[in-house]
């Protein structure tokens, strides 16, 4: 499950390299995507179809519009199910809106303010990850940002873990220790 959470984590974080002018800039997330399909069919034993899935999305790639399309649609999403469930409130972040309540897990479109549709298949695909992982005990608690750089990450354990890397550490550190001299 841990790798599952890492994964959605990675495409959240995933600095896009928007000075390229070709799809290749925008790639990363999306590969990061076919990754956690691959990975959350193993660790959470669902099918999500992920070859076909994978196979369908493929050819898209090669335009450079449907490439963007589909980065900003994966990473909106993704941050959109982690930043809110973080809070444990109604958060308007990215693309969507997510609601945690006793009735359940709600999805809604900003731009509509209609409940996600599960015709299509990249957020279909995240919304059944995500919701076997909060079946799973994902606590919810333990989604922490970087106290240096912003970016999300899961303490897999009660240590309160306040940095995604040990660069982020080290750096919070050289900067606390240059404060004192």
């Amino acid at each position: 499950m841990l790798r599952v959470i890492q994964k959605m984590l990675d495409m959240c974080n995933v600095e896009i390299d928007h000075s390229r002018e070709d799809a290749a800039g925008y790639v990363q997330p999306i590969f990061m995507f076919f990754d956690l399909l691959r990975i959350a069919e193993k660790e959470l034993g669902i099918s999500l179809n992920a070859e076909a899935t994978i196979a369908a999305l493929l050819p898209d790639l090669a335009s450079y519009d449907e490439t963007f399309g589909m980065m900003t649609e994966i990473t909106d999403h993704a941050f959109g199910l982690l930043g809110n469930v973080k809070e444990r409130e109604i958060k308007k972040q990215g693309e969507v809106c997510v609601s945690l309540s006793a009735g359940g897990l709600k999805i809604d479109d900003l731009h509509t303010g209609e409940e996600v549709s599960d015709e299509d298949t990249v957020t279909k695909k995240l919304n059944i990850i995500f919701i076997n992982l909060l079946l799973r005990g994902l606590d919810r608690e333990r989604i922490k940002e970087c106290a240096c750089c912003g970016n999300y990450l899961y303490q897999d354990n009660r240590a309160s873990r306040k940095y995604c890397t040990i660069n982020c550490s080290n750096k919070a550190r050289n900067l606390a220790q240059n404060q004192k001299d």
